[in-house]
């Protein structure tokens, strides 16, 4: 079945035939005119997108929450050849809006699509510069574009698919402890002389006998074999804090009937474990993650390790960021897989949305393995178990849905002193 163009291109090819045997020069003089015109427009076509390239530059890659950050798109013509019409489909997430332009008008699969058209001369090159306003945290993808031109006629289009991707990490926002209800004054853990106080397990000082209460994790197995009797490791104090916060991804659990995740309660837990980070590592304390959340980039868990290095925040923050609501395990099983990371002594700060009998035995097997376990509770209605015999409870929803109301999302005075900013 022939296409118009080609329909047309089979007519004046006819007619011009139709003049040669008929000595009609009229009809001759169209044909060929149709059929040159038809070749320019095809090797026009061909050409179009020959040595044109298109760039996308993003400034900076990392940004806070209500933060901007430059978009640069730009195409070149590399050759000789003018491009009559060249036509540039972008998508950039749904998670950021052009500045002063709140409402899109539409949103396809989580990205706002952008189409930018222009000609471009000889050797000319072309650059569109717009500002995107973060409105939420997460790895943002840009990309990939198409790009498409044709002849000068419009008889004929080509079309060349951009598969270059550019990454935008948006951090999480933070407050200070106080603003989302957990007091700033040793919120986790007792403290001896104004300083913090637990055991650490490089300083080994003593062996002593085994009691009912203690955790099976201090044993000496070898002081106890050459003995005949079960001995415990006692180690000398520490004076460095040492804080894991471990945050359930899974918001909704199964005894509330319902499915899927809450983002409200996500975005929560993210903002607190990221606060606590701060506040940990301001006070010089050293400070660990782990989430069952499976990361974007590895598929794996997320996962920091203790530290209490000037990096640390960075650290922190560009995992909290990528954290999501997808998880492999409930916390209890994370938890019990996790624990044997911990820093022996230290406190644990679990951050959750979603507790049950499953989740407080993991708790009280925290507490029994030597650690100090505090739960931030971030739910609207109270936590549904009792567990204040064994951990420390927080149960913070009401200043957090406060603090979301009053945020203004500018970026941290601190930021720069940490370097975040690149």
């Amino acid at each position: 079945m022939l296409t118009l163009t080609e329909g047309w291109l089979a007519t004046f090819g006819f007619l011009a035939l139709l003049g040669l045997a008929t000595g009609e020069g009229l009809l001759v003089g169209l044909g060929a005119l149709v059929l040159i015109t038809w070749v320019v427009a095809w090797s026009w076509n061909r050409a179009s997108l020959a040595r044109v390239s298109y760039e996308r530059e993003t400034e900076p890659t990392r940004a806070f929450i209500g933060e901007s950050i430059h978009v640069r798109m730009r195409i070149s013509n590399k050759k000789a050849l003018p491009v009559p019409w060249v036509r540039v489909e972008e998508s950039f997430p749904s998670g950021m809006v052009e500045k002063d332009q709140p409402r899109m008008l539409r949103v396809e699969q989580g990205a706002n699509p952008i189409t930018k058209a222009t000609s471009l001369a000889r050797y000319e090159r072309v650059t569109w510069n717009f500002d995107l306003e973060c409105r939420e945290r997460g790895l943002f993808r840009f990309g990939p574009a198409r790009v498409t031109s044709g002849d000068v006629f419009g008889f004929f289009t080509s079309e060349r698919h951009q598969p270059g991707q550019t990454h935008v990490l948006v951090y999480p926002k933070t407050f200070s402890l106080p603003e989302i209800g957990i007091p700033a004054d040793r919120p986790f853990g007792e403290t001896k002389g104004g300083l913090p106080f637990y055991e650490d397990p490089t300083r080994l000082r003593a062996l002593r006998d085994y009691t009912p209460n203690d955790p099976l994790r201090r044993v000496d197995w070898k002081a106890t074999a050459r003995s005949h009797q079960m001995k415990i490791r006692v180690f000398d104090p520490s004076v460095t804090q040492a804080i894991m916060i471990v945050q359930d991804a899974r918001t909704l659990g199964r005894e509330s009937g319902q499915w899927g995740y809450s983002p409200i309660y996500l975005e929560r837990a993210v903002t607190v474990a990221a606060s606590i980070a701060r506040w940990g590592l301001e006070q010089r304390y050293g400070v660990g993650y782990a989430t069952n959340s499976v990361s974007p980039l590895t598929d794996e868990v997320i996962r920091v390790p203790f530290s209490r290095s000037p990096d640390q925040l960075a650290a922190m923050l560009e995992a909290l960021a990528l954290v999501g609501p997808i998880s492999r395990e409930s916390i209890f099983d994370f938890i019990e897989q996790e624990m044997h990371r911990f820093p022996l002594g230290a406190a644990i700060v679990l951050v959750t949305a979603s507790m049950n009998e499953e989740s407080a035995d993991a708790v009280r097997e925290m507490r029994r393995a030597g650690f100090r376990p505090t739960v931030v509770w971030i739910g609207d209605d109270p936590i549904p178990v009792q567990i204040e015999d064994f951990a420390t409870v927080f149960e913070i929803g009401e200043n957090l849905a406060k603090a979301e109301q009053e945020s203004q999302f500018r970026q941290p005075e601190w930021a720069s002193s940490v370097g975040l900013r690149r």
